[in-house]
């Protein structure tokens, strides 16, 4: 079991942009105290990436390559496959903090999705011994809700990282990814993307705010018409400008 130094950050993104992701991070950490720790090496495309920071805090909504923001405490390697519980849950007990959730977690890769069916089945059996141990707190009239997260992050099937994420500098879905379902009227899937962004980058008061029905905006390039459709369902008025054809969906609604 290897215990962190300094304070070890863990960012989820898009596999190939662990350099990007982690280069944004330490200039964030710049601005506030120019010394860094050593940075931990870059895996490529393996969707995430860690930096090791002295007295610099992080801010998850300046943040644009990272899906998550967990401030790491343990990790443990090797891990057997044998049994993975104990350990972590040693591992767990040592932490200061309890915690309202418990996320368990893989790559956004091929084998990190090898990897999803273990953490379904191993979830319920973490929960309910770290519930035993006072570790994961139930819902008291929505307290849970502020308390940390707590994160098991599985790089691979033979190592894990324990971490926790604060619900106000975090993302507040697994894996950092807002999982969207394709309308099946929409006229292609980009609208999906647009509904990402929008749920990413804007809290709720600014997404009441600065996309309020009766808006007027302009999609140039618009065809087929996914992100009109978006902002169309919310009830802005667009004007869809394109040489290419529209989506017959979109026909009756621009």
């Amino acid at each position: 079991m290897q215990k962190t130094h300094n304070t070890l950050w863990l960012l989820y993104c898009r596999p190939g942009f662990e350099q990007d992701c982690a280069q944004e991070a330490l200039r964030q950490a710049r601005i506030q105290r120019p010394v860094i720790a050593e940075q931990p090496d870059i895996c490529a495309d393996s969707g995430y990436a860690t930096v090791a920071l002295n007295e610099q805090s992080l801010s998850y909504r300046e943040l644009i390559f990272a899906r998550q923001l967990i401030r790491v405490h343990r990790r443990i390697e090797p891990l057997s496959e044998r049994d993975r519980l104990t350990p972590l849950l040693a591992a767990i007990a040592e932490l200061p903090d309890t915690f309202g959730t418990l996320w368990l977690e893989v790559p956004d890769t091929n084998d990190g999705k090898t990897l999803s069916a273990f953490t379904r089945r191993f979830q319920p059996l973490l929960e309910e011994a770290l519930r035993a141990q006072g570790k994961l707190q139930d819902d008291t009239a929505g307290a849970k809700r502020h308390l940390p997260r707590l994160h098991v992050f599985f790089p691979d099937k033979s190592s894990a990282m324990i971490g926790s994420s604060d619900p106000y500098n975090s993302a507040a879905t697994i894996m950092g990814i807002v999982r969207q379902s394709m309308p099946a009227e929409a006229p292609s899937r980009s609208t999906l993307k647009l509904a990402e962004a929008i749920e990413v980058f804007m809290d709720k008061s600014e997404q009441t705010r600065l996309l309020r029905q009766g808006m007027t905006a302009v999609d140039l390039g618009a065809a087929p018409g996914g992100w009109t459709w978006q902002m169309v369902k919310r009830g802005i008025r667009f004007a869809a400008v394109d040489n290419g054809p529209i989506g017959a969906s979109m026909r009756s609604s621009t």
